[in-house]
């Protein structure tokens, strides 16, 4: 099963990567790379998220698993409304933004509930990376505003 998820993701990003290429220099067929490799990589979310959440042991890990895998299907679904200029795009990239807040405060209350220091350390690792990556993704939404 593994394999054959880390095949799936690989053609997502694959088809994602082509895809853009077209796109950029207005190829025909970009369009349809772009829908297939979207559609490919939130399958391989899905497939992702079944893997990780047998492993989970707590509570706390399955909502962690959850909550990651919805933005990874959130994620290239609202990247292909956006790419495509779909209606609703707007909205499933604010359901993103709201996946990966949900995500961020359970990464925070992981990191402060861990009594063990490596455990710890490593959720404080994603906690930035999710931090760091909200930022950057808002930026020029957070730009626009304040010009």
């Amino acid at each position: 099963m593994k394999k054959t998820t880390t095949l799936v993701g690989s053609f997502g990003a694959l088809f994602i990567a082509l895809g853009i290429a077209f796109k950029m220099f207005h190829w025909p067929g970009a369009g349809v790379i772009i829908t297939i490799g979207a559609s490919v990589l939130a399958i391989y979310s899905l497939l992702l998220m079944n893997d990780k959440i047998q492993n989970a042991d707590s509570g706390l890990a399955k909502a962690f698993v959850v909550f990651f895998g919805l933005m990874g299907i959130f994620l290239p679904i609202g990247f292909l409304f956006k790419m495509m200029h779909w209606p609703g795009a707007g909205a499933i990239i604010v359901c993103f933004f709201v996946a990966w807040l949900c995500l961020l405060a359970v990464c925070l209350s992981k990191v402060m509930s861990e009594k063990e220091l490596n455990q710890r350390q490593t959720y404080m690792n994603y906690f930035i990376w999710l931090l760091a990556g909200i930022l950057m993704l808002s930026y020029p939404v957070i730009y626009g505003f304040f010009n």
